[in-house]
């Protein structure tokens, strides 16, 4: 933008005023305006998308196939439209937008993800659609130029195991599943090592088959403008964030969800041909072509089962377990119990990094894993402790923390980086926590590459500064562990209010960072001793029994399904 055109207010002013003024009081509103407004969309949407098909599928078809979509997009349009409405009058500010012409549709709903969360332009494109609508007499500046758009990232599946390992394995992968020919059960989307989906297939004598479905097109996806103004039609929508909502559609809709339907689902269809005997289908990543092989395999009257993945989600307030059960028939967990006779308690088949000969010696370090202050989610959840308007309070625990870290313990800590492959929109939160930690001649690890086995063997203490993967990950390989979070942020449920209590009664985790930093400073050299005390050992073992159970105990779930 050039100097004479800094006095027009762009999406990046408004956003920052949202996250400023918005609360954790408010999520709970939102919610219900979410669950509200979904029901609401699909089924209006069900309608319009068997209109463009012209079939006569359910609800439940469509909440499976395009539920996802929905249900991420419409939190992006309830961000960007709050942020527009509590500004206050805005007919005479003068706003600067995206010229119609230069508007991306996504090709599918990974290149959503990359473009609407992780890139200032999606953000931007929304609004520009959203001022357009509402606000005529606005003295509006278009962007003029053709812009950079992120890359589409590849989606991750689930044999991204090590390659020398899968060739080894490749003839007796091979042989079990030309022995395949009548599977009940379909393993599909799921993050488990080759071997262990050939164990599992070996013990089921040919009742389970575990594959990776995806659709393959060659053909380029064409936007067609005239199909989706009519499909995505507003005239008979009064209410003005349903009108904006549609409008939207027309733009962020991906081609695949679109354009590129009626294919994917005869694909789909063809390949669910070949299983006669199917009854169930196990499902663990939620991608986009295994939602619509789940939702083909519905109308054939097959069971579709989740297979929970490596965050424990359930405690939290608003966490989106309620959408995925309105999805499946069942849900198996990493390993915690519920009354619900459709919830199991499962385990994982997540490839976890696991210690065979750690040992506790002089000379190894502290290893420091924080999470990744990310400018904006996919939903609203508590569980996202350090996105969107919480990244000031997170910045804030952090600062806290490093503030209080004595000096001789600090030349002791190793801060790993979140490695941001995604490409997400970062929060200037990062490049302040990332000056105070140099302050402190704290050492940087190289930030490429994920957590490996050599990370931790070579650390006698590990800190992490949120409640996701890395937890579990900790927990679970024994090394002496110190969990601090933001507690402003992760809300817990009324029912799971004591989750952490007895782990937070062993100084293992600390709602204060205070109390965290004061923790790594007394035990830091020589972390051993608590971590191998009576108490400290039998609060991470309850934890554990109680939340965790192996993947032999999720493959003797999957075997009575079998």
């Amino acid at each position: 933008m050039n100097c004479k055109n800094k006095h027009f207010l762009d999406y990046d002013y408004f956003e920052k005023k949202y996250f400023k003024t918005k609360k954790n009081s408010k999520i709970d509103p939102e919610l219900l305006f979410h669950k509200k407004k979904f029901k609401f969309f699909l089924r209006e949407l069900t309608y319009r998308f068997n209109h463009l098909l012209n079939k006569k599928y359910s609800e439940k078809f469509w909440n499976i196939v395009i539920g996802k979509f929905i249900f991420y997009h419409l939190h992006q349009c309830q961000e960007v439209y709050d942020s527009l409405k509590n500004i206050g009058s805005l007919e005479k500010k003068k706003m600067k937008i995206i010229n119609p012409k230069f508007f991306k549709t996504p090709s599918n709903m990974i290149d959503y993800q990359n473009f609407i969360q992780c890139s200032e332009l999606g953000r931007a494109q929304i609004f520009s659609i959203l001022v357009q609508e509402n606000f005529y007499n606005s003295k509006i500046l278009y962007y003029k130029n053709r812009f950079n758009l992120p890359k589409n990232n590849k989606e991750i599946t689930s044999d991204n195991d090590d390659r020398k390992f899968d060739i080894l394995l490749k003839r007796t992968r091979n042989y079990i599943f030309r022995k395949i020919k009548e599977p009940s059960l379909l393993i599909t989307g799921c993050y488990w090592p080759v071997k262990e989906k050939i164990d599992i297939q070996y013990k089921s004598y040919g009742k389970i088959k575990a594959d990776n479905f995806f659709i393959f097109n060659k053909k380029k996806i064409h936007f067609d403008e005239k199909l989706r103004n009519k499909i995505f039609s507003t005239s008979k929508f009064s209410n003005s964030f349903d009108k904006f909502f549609f409008k939207t559609l027309k733009y962020c809709c991906p081609k695949s969800m679109f354009e590129n339907l009626h294919f994917r689902i005869k694909k789909t269809e063809t390949y669910l041909n070949q299983y006669k005997n199917l009854k169930y289908i196990l499902n663990e990543n939620l991608s986009e072509d295994n939602l619509t092989l789940l939702g083909v395999a519905k109308n054939k009257n097959i069971r579709i089962i989740y297979c929970e993945h490596n965050t424990l989600h359930h405690p939290f307030k608003n966490n989106w377990s309620f959408f995925i059960t309105s999805l499946f028939d069942y849900y198996f967990t990493l390993g915690w119990k519920n009354k619900n006779k459709y919830i199991f308690a499962g385990g994982s088949l997540f490839p976890w990094i696991k210690l065979k000969d750690y040992k506790q010696s002089i000379g190894k370090k502290i290893l420091f894993i924080p999470s990744i202050p990310i400018k904006r989610t996919l939903y609203n959840s508590s569980i996202y402790g350090e996105d969107s308007f919480h990244n000031e309070s997170y910045f804030k625990i952090n600062k806290l923390f490093f503030s209080n870290i004595n000096k001789k313990i600090a030349k002791e800590i190793l801060y790993k980086k979140y490695p941001n492959k995604v490409n997400f929109s970062v929060s200037n939160e990062e490049k302040k926590i990332d000056k105070l930690i140099k302050k402190k001649n704290i050492t940087f690890l190289d930030t490429n590459k994920r957590l490996i086995g050599k990370d931790f063997e070579n650390s006698k203490l590990i800190v992490v500064n949120y409640l996701k993967t890395s937890l579990i990950q900790s927990l679970k390989t024994n090394v002496p562990t110190i969990i601090f979070y933001n507690n402003k942020s992760y809300i817990l449920k009324k029912k799971y209010k004591n989750f952490f209590d007895e782990l937070i009664d062993a100084s293992i985790v600390h709602k204060n960072p205070l109390s965290a930093a004061k923790f790594v400073n007394k035990i830091g050299y020589d972390p051993y001793k608590w971590w191998n005390s009576k108490k400290t050992k039998k609060a991470r073992e309850k934890f554990i029994l109680k939340n965790l159970k192996s993947g032999n105990e999720l493959k003797k779930l999957i075997l009575r399904f079998a």
